[in-house]
Parts: C-alpha cells; sequence; structure tokens
C-alpha cells in the first residue's frame, strides 16, 4: 500500500512511455538512412567528373555511416550491395543497355555508391516500419 504523498503512474502511462522510447530510435534511424543517402547523391551529382577523389570521400561517407550504425547487417548489406549492385551495371553495360563516359566499364565509385544505397535502404525501411514494431521486437529488419 502506497501512503498519501507516494504517487503511482497509471497503467496507461508505461505503453505511452515505451511507445515514445521505441519511436525515438525509430526516428534517429529514418534521419540517419535519410541524411547519409542525401550526403551520398550530394557527392555523387557535385564530384562525378573526378571518380578517385568521389570514391574516397564515398568510402569514408561509408565507413562512418557502418560506424554510426554498428550492425552486421549493416556491414553485410553494404558488402553485398558494393559487390551486385556493380555486377548487374557491367553485365547491362556488356550488353549495350547502356554505357557511362569516360570509362570502359563502370565508374570506380559505384561499388561504395550501391553499398551506401543498401546500408541507407536498411535504416530508412527500417526506421519507417518501426512505427508497427511487435513489442518484443523481433522485426528481422
Amino acid at each position: 500500500m502506497t501512503s498519501p504523498t507516494e504517487r503511482t503512474a497509471p497503467a496507461s502511462a508505461a505503453p505511452a512511455a515505451t511507445a515514445s522510447a521505441e519511436a525515438h530510435p525509430a526516428r534517429s534511424r529514418l534521419v540517419r538512412g535519410l541524411v547519409v543517402y542525401g550526403l551520398a547523391v550530394a557527392l555523387i551529382c557535385l564530384g562525378w567528373e573526378h571518380p578517385l577523389p568521389l570514391t574516397g570521400l564515398l568510402i569514408v561517407l561509408a565507413a562512418v555511416h557502418l560506424l554510426w550504425a554498428r550492425t552486421r547487417v549493416h556491414v553485410a548489406s553494404f558488402l553485398v550491395g558494393a559487390l551486385l549492385g556493380p555486377a548487374a551495371e557491367v553485365v547491362c553495360v556488356t550488353v549495350g543497355v547502356w554505357a557511362y563516359t569516360g570509362v570502359e566499364l563502370i565508374p570506380v565509385w559505384l561499388p561504395p555508391a550501391w553499398g551506401l544505397a543498401c546500408s541507407c535502404l536498411l535504416d530508412i525501411v527500417g526506421g519507417l516500419l518501426a512505427t508497427g514494431r511487435s513489442p518484443s521486437g523481433n522485426d528481422v529488419v
């Protein structure tokens, strides 16, 4: 039993606090994905004519994003995107679907750009879906 001076929170306050606490990381994840993705697109738009410096900047941005996210899933998605995205581009360029100016196959900055796109999409989709997350938090994304 509580004394008259002690107050307890109503039972309905706990779920609201939990929902608010879960919404903040989801919002943070969404913002992280959008910011890093936006920076990558801006770097590509501004630096595509300078492939080596652009590649270096995208690698640095990828390292920052992966350190910020701190999950093996982000690292794995970056690596899979950095391998499969450019592989598809090479096939498309080879069969004549499209071509890149000034290079024989694909620009050197495409692998880190594809990797960043994949790891950022994890954050963007995960942040958007987190509002419908189960209380156990056992979602895959």
